[in-house]
This record gives structure tokens, sequence and C-alpha cells, in this order.
């Protein structure tokens, strides 16, 4: 008889401080010994900082240039009023993710979801730590740490961030690929195949972007012989912005 086995993965959250020194970057203002801009304007006209005792604002008028252009020795954003901070957001749906029941037909899955998006940097990565399901006997359903496959009747326990057959979503760029560019990391990008490496990058941009979308998927299975119990395990994902 297959082994009924309930388990519950919980997806934590910690966000890398390593992005807030902005080491090795320069996003100081354009200026020379004679000059300096603050702010450039392509357009018809605007203000960067209208104030009084009562309001503050800014403004632009028929902007003429939308969006990034860069290289790697600068970045420029065309738009409404840019900012000249560079950031990263990161955001973690905070539920767990229940199996409530792994059985051994490869069909026992869940997901987690989260998005990103960096201005003004070279790109992100997201990186997951984490380990084995174990149970409160310390039984475990160990990790695919190579690309594969579940096999039905063989135990398995991994991710990726794609949709897969019945289950999972690919990154969504918001609002379009035009403005948001991250993507899920090789090993982690091939539907229908998992797997999980404690420390491994499973999500990335390799530049500035808008919002990107994640699910991550699990999958977990069974074998005839699994040991019942609760099983558990904790994954804590890292966002650090490059530059």
């Amino acid at each position: 008889m297959g082994a009924k086995i309930k388990r519950l993965i919980k997806v934590l959250i910690v966000v890398s401080l390593s992005f807030m020194g902005f080491a090795g970057s320069t996003f100081a203002q354009t200026s020379s010994t004679n000059y300096s801009l603050s702010e450039v304007l392509i357009g018809s006209g605007g203000v960067l900082d209208a104030s009084s005792a009562s309001f503050r604002a800014k403004a632009s008028l028929g902007d003429l240039v939308v969006g990034n252009s860069g290289s790697t020795a600068y970045q420029i954003f065309g738009g409404f009023t840019t900012t000249d901070a560079p950031y990263l957001e990161f955001y973690v749906d905070p539920s767990g993710v229940d199996f409530v029941t792994i059985d051994t037909d490869c069909s026992s899955n869940g997901y987690a979801d989260f998005y990103v998006r960096a201005f003004l940097t070279s790109g992100y990565v997201v990186t997951a730590t984490g380990g084995d399901l174990t149970s409160e006997n310390s039984d475990t359903i160990t990790t695919s740490t190579t690309p594969a496959a579940c096999v039905v009747n063989q135990e398995f326990f991994g991710i990726n961030l794609v949709a897969n057959t019945g289950f999972g979503l690919d990154p969504e760029q918001v609002p379009d690929p035009s403005f948001s560019f991250g993507d899920a990391a090789t090993g982690y990008d091939t539907a229908d195949v998992f797997q999980f490496n404690d420390g491994d990058t499973i999500a990335e941009s390799l530049e500035s972007t808008g919002q990107t979308n994640y699910r991550i998927s699990y999958i977990a299975n069974a074998s005839p012989i699994t040991e019942a119990g609760q099983y558990q395990a904790t994954h804590v994902l890292i966002a650090t912005a490059t530059y």
C-alpha cells in the first residue's frame, strides 16, 4: 500500500541588505567642474521641484523618450520625472506550501509566489537556501540536486519556476516584456524538470527591470516504503541587487 504522508513546507523570506551599500557603482548627477545637472529634461516642459510651505510637486510635459538605455558605463531612464536613487523591491507571499498528503504518483504539488523589481541597477539575483523534507522522526525525502523529472513510486522533491503540466506559471513581466526582464535561472527554467540545491540562484535579471512575478512550483513524491510522518522543510529566499 502506498504511503499517505502529511507534510508542510514553509517558505520564509530574508531580504539581503547587501544592496544598500551600492558598492562598485556610481549614480551621481551629470556634472563637471563647471556645471551640474540634477535632472535632464527632453520634452515640452517640466519642473523638478515646485514647492511651498503647503505643497511639493514634480511635473513633466510632452515626454519624448520613455524607457531604459544603457551600457556598461551608464544608464538612462526616460519618462515622467524618474528618480536618481537605486532601489530593490522584493515581496514573498507569506502563505506556507501545504501538500496535505504526498502520494506515489507524482501528483503532489504546491506553490509559493514572489515578485522583484530593481531600478538603476545592473540587475538582481534571487537565491534560495534550505534542505530536504524531514519528518518529526528525522526521516527524509531527499531533494533532487540535478534537474530531473519525477518518477512514479520513487521518492522525489524539487522546485522550478515555470509552467508545468497541470501546475505552475512562467515568470510574468509587469506591465510587459518591454519594461521587465526577470527570468528563471538555469536549472529551474524547464517544464516538468525539478531540482534544488542549497544556495542556488533560482531567478535573476541582468539589467534594471520593472516588476517580474514568479511562482515557485514544488513537487514531492513518496515511494511505497516511505516512512509515515509529518514532513517539513524551510526555504529562505534572498534577493540581492547587482552593480
